[in-house]
């Protein structure tokens, strides 16, 4: 769903201090707007006897890249939750309350949400806190997914509104070793659940995509990444590979805004983004990958995604130095550039070595993303959630 015009309009009028003293008065005006008998009658119909209900609050677009609530959203569908996936830009004028799969609905407006009994709410982000208030009975879980600089806001607010949600979800979870031991520190029953691959979504058959042709034509070994290029990918050493490794083609999918930091050469190919279950074609096709994050507390405090999708094909995959990940063995960690540069070269002889691809498929084996939702149902029964 695309952001509303006069949304776009208000961000460029407004300044972001400014919406964010009047967001109270704002969200406060639309909760009272919100009633409509229409509307809610739709609401009541299509989820009738439908139980247990999960909520996940606006903060994502369900199709714009798949991640850990899509594949929280799928796992939970499968074991007869009702979930709705409600999106960040509001419409007023045309609700929807639309299926997408079996069990898994769209919501274009969380407000109309409000008379729900006592559903599950499902947030990832301290910003979405707000929206707790409008349901009068609910059942919290909390999934601290990223290092909260990385929202790269007012960092004071977000961390009063993380600590209160801390305290106050019926469920915490965290993504990473080093989030896990913050939220220990305020919550000895926090969970660890790392992110995880649906290996079905990158089994055989593969295409060869199209735009991957003009890759192939010098016939040089290929490095892959994908994945959205935003202020933790560490440019330099990107641009510092692929002017040392000129007998490497490196293939990037994906966009974002820091995307023009890559400099052109002939041996880098920008082929855009692609929707998620594509992405195996393109994957078959790759030699090895590489995820070159910055080795920072933001890379530390990540679970990549990709990184076990990646492994779900036997893949090699060269990084820095980044202590959390390196308990995969899948993984060649780098301490400087050039030693990141000669195992890319090392991960070329890895791939063709039976032993150490099987090992790269076990690891995405035992984090399918079905074994990580096992964990959190079992802990929604302890806790007593409304099931």
């Amino acid at each position: 769903m695309k952001e509303p015009l006069y949304h776009i309009i208000l961000k460029k009028i407004i300044p972001y201090k400014l919406r964010l003293l009047f967001r109270p008065f704002y969200y406060f005006i639309l909760e009272n707007l919100s009633f409509n008998k229409n509307i809610q009658f739709i609401i009541t119909s299509t989820l009738k006897d439908k139980k247990p209900i999960l909520v996940f609050l606006p903060i994502l677009e369900w199709d714009l890249f798949f991640q850990r609530p899509q594949h929280f959203l799928v796992e939970l569908s499968k074991r007869g939750f009702t979930c709705i996936f409600c999106t960040p830009f509001f419409s007023h004028n045309n609700f929807e309350l639309k299926e997408v799969q079996e069990n898994i609905y769209l919501c274009n407006n969380v407000l109309y949400l409000k008379n729900l009994t006592n559903p599950i709410i499902y947030l990832i982000s301290p910003n979405c806190y707000r929206y707790l208030k409008l349901f009068q009975t609910k059942f919290v879980f909390y999934d601290y997914v990223d290092d909260l600089n990385i929202f790269g806001e007012d960092i004071t607010r977000l961390e009063k509104l993380h600590h209160r949600l801390i305290r106050q979800a019926n469920i915490v979870a965290s993504v990473s070793p080093r989030l896990h031991e913050e939220l220990k520190k305020d919550r000895s029953d926090a969970l660890l659940v790392s992110n995880g691959v649906t290996l079905s979504d990158f089994k055989p058959p593969y295409r060869k995509p199209k735009d991957m042709e003009k890759v192939f034509l010098n016939k040089k070994p290929i490095v892959g990444f994908y994945g959205s290029f935003g202020k933790w990918l560490d440019y330099d050493l990107i641009n510092y590979l692929t002017d040392v490794c000129r007998d490497l083609n490196f293939v990037f999918l994906g966009d974002g805004s820091f995307l023009s930091k890559i400099k052109q050469s002939e041996n880098v190919f920008n082929l855009g983004y692609k929707d998620y279950f594509e992405l195996k074609n393109y994957l078959s096709c790759f030699d090895i990958c590489f995820i070159p994050f910055k080795n920072d507390s933001l890379a530390n405090a990540a679970s990549p995604v990709k990184l076990f999708e990646f492994f779900s094909l036997g893949k090699p995959v060269v990084t820095l130095d980044i202590p959390s990940w390196k308990q995969y063995v899948g993984i060649l960690p780098s301490k400087t550039y050039q030693e990141f540069a000669q195992n890319l070269y090392k991960a070329l002889i890895l791939a063709k070595n039976k032993r150490f691809i099987a090992l790269c498929k076990n690891i995405a084996q035992n984090n399918t993303w079905s074994k990580k939702i096992d964990v959190l149902v079992e802990k929604f029964q302890e806790k007593k959630a409304p099931l």
